[in-house]
């Protein structure tokens, strides 16, 4: 008995299932008919099992496991400081250990990368600061569990660009929408 088509998932709160392509040789076989299947941790962020237990014509049992990572942080609110900021963000602190931070000059972030570790799940708002003036940054955040020596993450959030225009009116962006007037300039990148 061959088992595939397992892929890992994102925690939403709901239990996981898998869509399973199970073959007896060159047949396929049938859910319900054929084989049951038996999820087990699959409901939290972590490791979950499926054990596909042979029916009728069929006996024995083939157990696969899948991970299921934390979902992405959701970026509420970013409150501008003089050469830095302030960023606010949504999740669920019983799936996550924690989450990691990032600031960069380019959108690519493949030089000049600047990394902030938050330890506590509960917490969701983190101040930068010593940021150069007139300057371009941008912005993202991702969430962290770790069980034993694995560590599952989730993917980064929307991509926030902030500056400081030359300009003397500076807005908060936020989605194409100006939202108040600030230090810097905020807006959402896709």
């Amino acid at each position: 008995c061959v088992v595939s088509a397992l892929s890992d998932r994102i925690c939403d709160g709901r239990a996981q299932t898998q869509d399973l392509c199970v073959k007896y040789g060159k047949k396929v076989l049938k859910q319900g008919t054929d084989y049951t299947v038996i999820y087990r941790n699959n409901t939290n962020v972590g490791v979950a099992s499926a054990k596909v237990q042979g029916t009728g014509r069929y006996s024995g049992s083939v157990l696969k496991t899948f991970k299921i990572y934390p979902a992405a942080p959701v970026v509420k609110k970013i409150k501008a400081k003089k050469k830095g900021f302030t960023l606010k963000w949504k999740s669920d602190p019983t799936q996550v250990s924690g989450y990691t931070l990032q600031y960069a000059r380019t959108a690519a972030f493949h030089s000049g990368v600047k990394s902030v570790k938050i330890r506590k799940a509960w917490e969701v708002k983190k101040t930068v600061s010593r940021l150069k003036a007139k300057k371009t940054y941008y912005v993202r955040i991702c969430a962290w569990k770790t069980i034993g020596s694995l560590t599952l993450r989730s993917a980064w959030s929307a991509l926030w660009e902030c500056c400081r225009p030359r300009a003397s009116t500076i807005w908060l962006f936020h989605s194409g929408m100006v939202l108040t007037m600030v230090d810097w300039i905020f807006s959402a990148r896709s």
